[in-house]
């Protein structure tokens, strides 16, 4: 499998001991959101009447390349082989302002936890 997608890689790693390419410290943090609370909140804004305009989706919170990597070492009970990369010009944090739809759409993420989406990916990585 090939993706550039840090979670499927990480999960790539731990059941095959694949190194994942990891640029500078790893401390690049983004917004990690898992498909149920995707997909509930696009229900949300379809069953909310006069819904217009635009909203940031996330969890709220962000988590670095280092903490994904942590968490699937817990999760799977694995080592994550890391190939260090050097650096790379990048927006270091981006995590996503959701105060617009929590507020209008009491929409609030209930599955995102780190955890909670590595450990479901890693179960359906492992049933495919």
């Amino acid at each position: 499998m090939s993706t550039s997608a840090i979670i499927p890689r990480v999960l790539i790693s731990a059941r095959n001991g694949e190194a994942v390419p990891v640029n500078g410290a790893g401390d690049s943090v983004r917004d990690y959101l898992h498909v149920q609370d995707a997909a509930d909140a696009v229900i949300a804004t379809l069953n909310t009447p006069r819904t217009f305009g635009r909203f940031n989706v996330g969890s709220g919170q962000g988590a670095s390349v280092s903490d994904i990597i942590t968490t699937a070492e817990k999760v799977t009970r694995r080592p994550i082989a890391i190939e260090r990369k050097p650096a790379v010009d990048e927006v270091k944090h981006i995590v996503p302002d959701t105060t617009r739809i929590r507020q209008e759409l009491d929409w609030q993420p209930q599955h995102s936890a780190l955890a909670d989406i590595i450990t479901d990916a890693w179960h359906a990585f492992e049933a495919a």
